[in-house]
């Protein structure tokens, strides 16, 4: 059964600090990153463990890939981040695409 809850940020930022403490210095920042609680952000990490144990499967969280807009997201991405750049950009492009096609405006009218 999937959760029917949905899932809030303050949920995810919970986990981030126990995720941190295993990542062997491989960390990435992202360029607009500023000095005022990036630590605490959640990352798509903490989403991914959310999920896995959602499903029961914490111990196979790793076997999960998260996709957005058909990309494989870096665990080390702040969901802020994927929200504003990824996700935000796709809805926007296929929103128009979509009414676009519902308006009769599609490939076989001209």
């Amino acid at each position: 059964n999937l959760t029917k809850n949905p899932v809030g940020l303050g949920t995810l930022r919970g986990s981030s600090s126990s995720s941190n403490s295993g990542g062997g210095g491989d960390e990435r920042r992202s360029s607009g990153g500023g000095g005022n609680g990036d630590g605490n952000e959640p990352r798509v990490r903490d989403l991914r463990m959310h999920i896995a144990k959602d499903l029961q499967m914490e111990d196979s969280a790793e076997l999960l890939e998260l996709l957005v807009a058909n990309k494989i997201l870096d665990l080390n991405l702040k969901l802020r981040v994927v929200q504003q750049v990824l996700w935000k950009k796709y809805v926007e492009e296929n929103a128009t695409s979509a009414s676009s096609l519902v308006a009769g405006a599609g490939p076989s009218h001209q």
